[in-house]
């Protein structure tokens, strides 16, 4: 995204600010014959430097995410696609892997967002809370976009010993009245 302006960003990041229009341009993406509705998706579809790639939608998902984590929560740096050297898994000593998105908070602490933008699965809520782990992050937030059903996640879930806590993990949730959108596990 080097070359794209401040203005081009801000257009990005207000099309993925919204959950229709990043909904739009992922079926677009999936299937190239749907013609979207939205002018911000058409006009991004529009320009010589955009490639219909599912793996591109998702990096610039986690772009996003950081950019979120900066201009509305006040973090002081967030970065995407993160490899951290010499950090291993506690479980198995294995490499941690990358890290979606990694961001410095208000208070310093270092906050890891793992963006599921597709299917979550057992092992990658392991890996996530593994790799929060290894790196003392003061927490992991596992952002699913689609792929998981609460009560799949609730399946998944049932009898694991959580890593941090040693014990049977439960599911507690929380939303914001009004905004079935926003709720949250824990």
């Amino acid at each position: 995204m080097d070359y794209w302006t401040q203005a081009d960003l801000d257009h990005l990041y207000q099309l993925f600010e919204s959950p229709q229009m990043r909904s739009e341009l992922l079926r677009y993406i999936e299937a190239p014959d749907h013609v979207p509705n939205s002018d911000h998706v058409k006009a991004l579809i529009a320009r010589s430097e955009f490639r219909s790639d599912r793996q591109r939608y998702s990096t610039t998902f986690e772009w996003y995410v950081g950019e979120l984590l900066i201009r509305k929560f006040m973090a002081f740096s967030s970065s995407f696609g993160v490899s951290v050297n010499n950090v291993y898994r506690n479980s198995d000593g294995g490499a941690s892997g990358d890290y979606d998105v990694l961001s410095v908070l208000g208070d310093m602490n270092l906050l890891y967002v793992e963006c599921k933008t597709g299917k979550c699965s057992l092992s990658s809520i392991r890996n996530t809370v593994e790799r929060s782990i290894a790196l003392h992050s003061v927490a992991c937030v596992i952002l699913l976009e689609a792929g998981i059903t609460k009560a799949k996640l609730v399946q998944q879930l049932r009898s694991q010993i959580h890593p941090r806590l040693g014990k049977v993990a439960t599911l507690a949730t929380i939303t914001t009245r009004g905004l079935p959108e926003s709720e949250i596990f824990e």
